[in-house]
C-alpha cells in the first residue's frame, strides 16, 4: 500500500474528483464569465495532470498497478462528466457518442478485469487509446466553448473513428494476452 502513495497516483486521485467542480462550473458558465474561467482551469488541470502522472511515474520508477487502474478510471469519470453536460446541450450526437463509449468501456473493463483477476496482469493504455483521448479532449473543448463549428464537427467524427479503432486494437491486445496465458 505504501508503494501506491506517490505523486503520480495523487495526481490521478485529484483528477478523479475534479469531475465534480467541472460539472458545477460547466452548468454555471451562462451565469457569469468567472465560471468560464473556472471551467478552463479545471480542464487544464485535468489535461496537464493526465500527462504528468504517467510521466512522473515512469521518471521516478513509481509505476504501480493501482496507478495503472486509477489513471484511466479518473479519465473516464472526467470524460463522462463532460459528456453528460454535452448531451444536455447538443442532445443526440453526444448521446450516441456516450453510448458508443459506454459499450467500448464495458467491453474493455471486463477484459481488463479478467486479466487482473485470473492472470494478475494490469494492462496499460496504448497509443490509439491515448490519441483517442487527446482528440476527444480537443473536440470537447471546441464544443464547450463553441470555438469553430466545422473544426468541432471534424473533431467529433475523428473521435468516433478513433473510439472504434482503439476499441478493436484494445480487444486484439487483450485477446492476445488472454490466449498467451491460456496456452501456458
Amino acid at each position: 500500500m505504501i508503494r501506491n502513495l506517490n505523486l503520480a497516483n495523487f495526481l490521478s486521485i485529484l483528477r478523479l474528483f475534479s469531475g465534480i467542480p467541472l460539472i458545477i462550473f460547466l452548468n454555471r458558465m451562462s451565469l457569469s464569465s468567472i465560471y468560464i474561467n473556472y471551467t478552463i482551469y479545471i480542464i487544464l488541470f485535468i489535461v496537464i495532470s493526465d500527462v504528468f502522472d504517467g510521466f512522473l511515474a515512469r521518471k521516478f520508477n513509481t509505476v504501480t498497478s493501482f496507478g495503472k487502474v486509477i489513471d484511466p478510471v479518473a479519465d473516464k469519470i472526467c470524460l463522462m462528466s463532460v459528456l453528460i453536460y454535452l448531451i444536455e446541450v447538443y442532445h443526440l450526437p453526444f448521446l450516441i457518442f456516450f453510448i458508443l463509449l459506454s459499450i467500448r468501456d464495458i467491453v474493455l473493463i471486463s477484459m481488463t478485469a479478467y486479466l487482473a483477476i485470473f492472470h494478475d496482469t494490469v494492462t496499460q493504455a496504448n497509443n490509439y487509446g491515448k490519441l483517442f483521448i487527446f482528440i476527444t479532449m480537443l473536440m470537447i473543448i471546441f464544443h464547450i466553448f463553441d470555438i469553430n463549428f466545422y473544426v468541432s464537427n471534424i473533431l467529433f467524427i475523428s473521435s468516433i473513428v478513433l473510439l472504434i479503432l482503439s476499441m478493436f486494437v484494445y480487444i486484439k491486445e487483450h485477446l492476445q494476452k488472454i490466449t498467451s496465458y491460456e496456452n501456458i
